[in-house]
């Protein structure tokens, strides 16, 4: 691409030259903006792929998660037992090393975190190959009131899992749209290059009638 100070010294010579070089930065300038336009429907295209499988995964999710939620609703959830089974969460949660297991209870297995970095202390929570979480923290009565709160509200996490799975939907829809979306660079460029030629053949022929004059 020529710089403005290239562009000048060409008109200075035959001022078709600057209109002939300004066309060409034109068609280099839109070729890069159709290959990148090419180059992001090409990473939308994997990206939606990607979503398609968490939407399913999500779903398989969901499904699981909502027979957790008909199983407790068979519970008859005592308190005295939750908060003996909290009696196993240490006061220093965050020197235990992640992913251990603590304590199950009404067949919910209850493990330290993968990541244990979060500001407020929890713990996972898995059943049926779904996992969940628990805010915790020292009080003993204060954990069993929680994880009674969790058994009694699983619903609450089936329809987070729901909600996030139709904003992945919509952004397949978004990513739809910008790839189905027709762009004009390549008829811009062929009308371009026509006019490039079209200003290349009159130098040509200027230049043979100049030198026939000679």
């Amino acid at each position: 691409m020529l710089s403005y100070g290239e562009v000048k010294a060409l008109a200075l010579s035959d001022p078709r030259m600057k209109t002939l070089a300004e066309k060409e930065n034109e068609i280099r300038s839109i070729y890069i903006l159709s290959i990148r336009d090419n180059e992001l429907k090409e990473s939308l295209k994997a990206q939606n792929k990607e979503i398609e499988e968490r939407i399913q995964a999500l779903h398989n999710k969901i499904k699981l998660s909502m027979e957790n939620m008909e199983f407790v609703k068979t519970l008859h959830i005592s308190t005295e037992q939750i908060k003996a089974a909290c009696e196993q969460i240490p006061n220093n949660i965050e020197c235990v090393p992640p992913n251990t297991f603590l304590f199950e209870i009404y067949n919910f297995k209850f493990y330290t975190p993968l990541d244990n970095t979060s500001k407020k202390p929890f713990l996972m929570v898995t059943k049926n190959d779904v996992d969940y979480f628990v805010e915790i923290s020292n009080s003993l009565s204060g954990n069993a009131t929680r994880i009674k709160n969790f058994l009694s509200k699983i619903g609450t996490f089936t329809q987070n899992m729901q909600n996030q799975c139709e904003k992945l939907k919509e952004k397949i829809v978004t990513n739809q749209e910008i790839i189905a979306k027709q762009n004009d660079y390549q008829t811009k460029i062929r009308t371009l290059e026509k006019e490039r030629e079209e200003i290349m053949i009159q130098i040509k022929i200027d230049n043979s009638d100049d030198e026939y004059d000679y």
